[in-house]
């Protein structure tokens, strides 16, 4: 998941409700978009009580490990981009999962680096939530945890995504014990469908001890010992130590200047925001304003594609930052006004489509 949280004193976003998705709104004070049907409440239920956005942001991501839960949770980790109103600064936190002390280069064998327990990275889900919460909180920690812990006790509805990734793994589900615990439903026999209620009473139990104890939990707290033990026993290398270990990091962002009144910042690696800012700044000198490129035409779109072909293949060349045997530095490039003359000429500027 990558997750981009807002902190300031105004929160400006668009909200899609499930049952209305094409309409866009405007709020005056502030808003919150979520994908899981109950998990935008959760966060405006925050504000209301005088909460940050960052304990908005957090409460909301803590029900959203229910709702998506293929795509987040306290296992995973996240990109976080914060803007200050009050220094009118951006930051980037990241808690993103990394590699266990044990593992090496070779240690996996056909699926292995995605299915079965050396898949199983440290994660830092948690640690990253305590380190914006002590930088940005307001409200009581418990009360950023409690609402996921009770939505567990009382069931949470299965969205439109988590739906179809459901149907999509359900052979991989039923298959696997653990899973197949939570996600098939027991009248049926199968994998719950979009609208069923699931229920996670031990899930609610995990979180209420986060919410007493803290954001140190599972890293350096009650539930570390039983979290390594889980993995090991599924075949997992993680370590108390490497959960104690971990730590998170705080970058500072990509910025990508769109016009004299924009910037766009985004994240930098692991995250894609060089990537992105390599896209836009080819664009610019491809379509839009200045250019004899109409919005929608067959020409706009072959440009944006190769834009997306070119950026995509540059970005197999990224890895670990710290690393310094990278093939080369997709930043300076993203940040060069000048991207289009960096292309190969195989990169063809007229129209081939329609």
């Amino acid at each position: 998941m990558l997750a981009v949280l807002v902190a300031g004193a105004l929160v400006a976003l668009l909200v899609l409700h499930p049952w209305d998705r094409n309409q866009q709104m405007r709020y005056r004070h502030a808003a919150v978009a979520a994908n899981g049907y109950e998990c935008a409440s959760i966060g405006r239920n925050i504000l209301e009580k005088n909460g940050s956005a960052v304990d908005a942001a957090i409460a909301t991501l803590f029900c959203e490990g229910l709702a998506c839960a293929q795509c987040m949770g306290l296992g995973g980790g996240f990109l976080a981009t914060i803007y200050d109103a009050k220094t009118r600064t951006v930051r980037v936190l990241n808690a993103r999962e990394r590699a266990p002390s044990a593992a090496t280069e070779d240690m996996f064998q056909n699926a292995s680096s995605t299915v079965g327990g050396l898949a199983i990275a440290v994660p830092g889900e948690l640690r990253g939530y305590g380190a914006l919460y002590r930088e940005y909180g307001r409200l009581p920690w418990r009360e950023l945890v409690r609402p996921a812990a009770d939505l567990c006790r009382r069931g949470h509805r299965v969205n439109n995504y988590m739906g179809r990734v459901l149907k999509s793994y359900r052979d991989r589900i039923l298959a696997e014990p653990s899973m197949r615990e939570l996600y098939v439903n027991p009248n049926t026999g199968d994998v719950w469908n979009e609208g069923d209620l699931i229920r996670e009473p031990t899930l609610a139990r995990t979180l209420d001890i986060i919410a007493e104890e803290g954001p140190e939990a599972i890293h350096d707290g009650k539930l570390t010992s039983a979290l390594v033990r889980d993995i090991q026993a599924f075949g997992g290398i993680i370590t108390e130590e490497d959960l104690r270990t971990f730590e998170v990091e705080w970058q500072d962002p990509i910025a990508v200047p769109l016009s004299e009144e924009h910037t766009l910042y985004s994240v930098p690696l692991p995250g894609s925001g060089s990537v992105l800012a390599f896209m836009l700044n080819i664009m610019r000198g491809w379509i839009g304003a200045g250019t004899n490129v109409l919005a929608g035409s067959n020409l706009y779109w072959h440009r944006v594609v190769e834009t997306f072909k070119y950026a995509y293949a540059k970005r197999t060349g990224l890895g670990d930052p710290a690393r310094t045997n990278l093939p080369y530095d997709i930043r300076e490039v993203s940040m060069s006004v000048s991207c289009i003359s960096w292309l190969p000429s195989s990169c063809y500027l007229w129209s081939p489509l329609g």
